[in-house]
């Protein structure tokens, strides 16, 4: 065992020194060596596990390996024969790997991946690929290449078929441990790739569920089978031992065979009559020749094992290792020409093994149809998500959620996608809101820059004809219609420039960049004054509630702009009628401040509710110019990024409210 030891350790150090030659870096990720060595070290710990059960499992006869007695049958000891084998096909798995990894060695010597798309997705394709086909290459080809060494070698069937069961179980333990261990190693290159196209062709979920289980499902099975046809075969020789010796000793009873002469009479009986299927009788020479009733050949290890063993095994004898016949002897000590007779017999009939064949095939269809429908539900699992996915990129579903199926990890993916949806979406609202916000700054700026260009270009021709008009009036003889004819066109001049300043006045500095902090009760008191005039002479009261004195970032004169534009609109409701002007200042969700302003005047008439942010209009006639309500919105909106909004009930009153985010 110890021999055993040091060899693994050799073969650990050449497979790292003779790894393809390279010189790595000690920060570098060595992941060639960690893919190769996944393959090679989980398939050393299977195989030094499996070396003492394997006689075992095989039902090897005692006292006959690693001792003189094997060499006398064989040409060496079974650890050597173990060893041999196992370097063998880690030499040739390691050869085979490194051909089927050479892409991976290639990589990791490349300093920098820089590849074309093309390259880069051929690349991925191979990597891809390139773990399912190993696992499946290392487990079906030294079991072929044993199989056919075995039956030239012409070793008895039913041995063949343990020793490649055997070995099935040990590649396929150590592959199904490696699989899961390079499939995680060769992420690292599929990141360093950086590949974003899709594969050109897919590998199943289902079929990477069957390469994972199916071949670790049979080896369980057979396994399991194995160590019960071991036990089974040990515990029913026992007995058939016994019996058998129990037969030949009574029927020497009672024969009274004490002689040479009875001896022989009853050799030449039980040699012609050789009816039983179960049992064959023999008898052994002085000179250890064997004599089969039904003239067979003896191996042997079979003449070998009684001259060494039998008198101390309690007669047993054995015919070959792992083949499940064998013998129990009786000495003749009375004779002097047979040394024993004796029994020959086999242990499991071969019907045994054809029907655990067939329990295992039935246990593994079970398995198969189990498992093509678990990997089925994972699959329909995953192409849900995949769909609402492809759904939300070819028709641009954005929001679209899916129903939770399950509690566990996919629930979990389910739910996490779901809220996917809801943030994107939320994120598309909030840019969509930013967009009108800088949309509305960018007319603020233009309406501002368009207000001082239209009230300079007016104004100083109409100065200029009211300064002709002036002139004209000075003329003494003048007849009364000119006179006349002369004010109305001085008043008409000053209409129209006293329309120009007040729409100058209502969009003032609103191109301007001045941002401060500033409390909003400031800005009301202000207005009080402001408004004061109109609410007077409209008989109306003027009532504040400030519940929190809030302070909000922005420019003051524009919010002043807007409330007073709402205050005067609300006295101006009322009429010669008067009424309550309430505004309100108080905190609101999501960290902002309320400003609500309400009259009781009957309310805005509903036809033109629809338009009252987003068109030019007024009520007031010639009176109004339609800019307030625009601007007012233009400017919450894209000064402040607030919103504004109204209630109004026909007959009852209207009450804005206006939402601006806190400093």
């Amino acid at each position: 065992m110890a021999t055993l030891i040091q060899l693994v350790k050799n073969t650990i150090r050449i497979c790292l020194n003779n790894c393809g030659g390279m010189q790595m870096k000690n920060k570098e990720k060595k992941v060639y060596f960690k893919i190769i060595l996944g393959y090679i070290i989980p398939t050393l710990i299977t195989t030094i596990i499996c070396y003492p059960l394997l006689p075992k499992l095989l039902n090897y006869p005692p006292n006959s390996i690693n001792n003189s007695f094997q060499l006398k049958i064989v040409p060496t000891y079974y650890w050597i024969y173990y060893v041999i084998a196992v370097f063998i096909g880690i030499a040739c798995e390691y050869l085979f790997l490194s051909q089927k990894f050479k892409i991976i060695k290639k990589l990791e010597n490349t300093k920098k991946y820089r590849f074309s798309n093309k390259e880069r997705t051929n690349l991925c394709k191979k990597i891809y690929n390139i773990s399912n086909t190993a696992s499946i290459e290392l487990l079906l080809v030294p079991i072929l290449i044993l199989a056919i060494v075995l039956g030239l070698l012409k070793v008895d069937s039913l041995l063949i078929i343990k020793i490649i069961i055997v070995i099935f179980v040990i590649i396929t333990v150590s592959i199904s441990i490696s699989y899961i261990y390079v499939k995680m190693q060769l992420k690292y290159f599929l990141d360093k790739l950086n590949n974003t196209s899709k594969p050109s062709k897919f590998s199943s979920l289902m079929f990477s569920t069957y390469i994972q289980f199916i071949p670790f499902t049979i080896a369980s099975i057979m396994i399991v089978g194995l160590v019960i046809l071991a036990q089974f075969s040990y515990k029913y020789s026992e007995s058939l031992a016994n019996i058998n010796l129990n037969i030949l000793a009574k029927e020497i009873e009672e024969k009274h065979i004490d002689n040479d002469i009875k001896l022989k009479e009853y050799i030449d009986v039980k040699m012609k009559d050789n009816i039983q299927k179960d049992k064959v009788f023999f008898y052994i020479t002085n000179d250890n020749n064997i004599f089969f009733a039904n003239n067979m050949e003896c191996s042997t290890m079979f003449i070998e094992y009684f001259k060494e063993f039998s008198r101390n095994n309690g007669g047993r004898v054995y015919d070959y290792y792992g083949v499940e016949s064998q013998g129990v002897v009786i000495y003749t000590p009375y004779s002097e020409t047979i040394q024993a007779i004796g029994y020959r017999f086999d242990v499991i009939d071969g019907s045994v093994y054809i029907i655990f064949f067939i329990t295992v095939t039935i246990i593994l269809i079970f398995n198969i149809i189990i498992l093509y429908f678990y990997s089925l539900s994972l699959k329909n699992e995953v192409n849900s998500i995949t769909e609402k996915i492809s759904s939300l990129n070819k028709e641009k579903n954005i929001g679209g959620i899916i129903s939770i199926t399950s509690n566990d990890e996919f629930g979990l993916l389910q739910h996490e996608y779901n809220n996917l949806q809801k943030t994107t979406q939320g994120y598309i609202n909030e840019l969509k809101e930013k967009q009108e916000v800088i949309v509305k700054q960018g007319q603020l700026v233009s309406i501002g820059e368009l207000a001082g260009g239209v009230a300079h270009d007016i104004n100083t021709p109409i100065s200029a004809i009211k300064t002709g008009i002036t002139m004209l009036n000075q003329k003494q003889d003048r007849e009364e219609s000119e006179k006349e004819i002369l004010q109305r066109m001085d008043n008409c001049a000053t209409k129209i420039i006293n329309i120009v300043n007040s729409m100058r006045n209502q969009i003032r500095n609103l191109g301007g960049t001045t941002k401060i902090k500033f409390k909003v009760s400031d800005v009301i008191n202000d207005i009080k004054v402001i408004t004061y005039h109109e609410i007077y002479k409209n008989k109306s009261e003027f009532c504040v509630d400030i519940i929190d004195d809030l302070s909000v970032e922005g420019d003051p004169t524009k919010l002043g702009q807007v409330l007073t534009n709402l205050v005067v609109n609300a006295a101006q409701a009322y009429g010669d009628k008067g009424g309550k002007i309430d505004v309100t200042v108080q905190k609101a969700p999501k960290n902002s401040v309320l400003i609500k302003i309400s009259d009781y005047a009957g309310g805005l008439d509903p036809e033109i509710k629809p338009y009252i942010f987003k068109n030019i209009l007024t009520t007031k006639g010639t009176f109004g110019t339609g800019l307030g309500l625009y601007l007012a919105y233009s400017i919450i909106k894209g000064e402040f990024n607030g919103d504004i909004s109204f209630e109004s009930d026909e007959g009852m009153g209207t009450t804005f409210y206006i939402s601006i985010p806190v400093a």
